[in-house]
């Protein structure tokens, strides 16, 4: 591989490197199973939730509407 090559490979490694966030908020899901809850209780495509630890009141951004039958 060439200088050139070598140059672009290490930028980006560097970039990847840089754009995974140690500090990131684990997804709806993830705060589900920690909870010892099935993540089946939510539809896919959950966008966000808030979570208030102290009452355990969970909420949950969805990107559409969802029916519970």
């Amino acid at each position: 591989m060439g200088t050139m090559g070598m140059v672009f490979l290490s930028f980006y490694f560097c970039i990847l490197f840089l754009s995974v966030d140690g500090n990131s908020e684990p997804s709806a899901y993830e705060v589900l199973k920690s909870y010892n809850l099935p993540i089946g209780v939510l539809p896919r495509g959950a966008l966000g939730y808030t979570l208030d630890r102290n009452s355990g009141q969970f909420s949950v951004n969805l990107s559409s509407n969802c029916n519970v039958h």
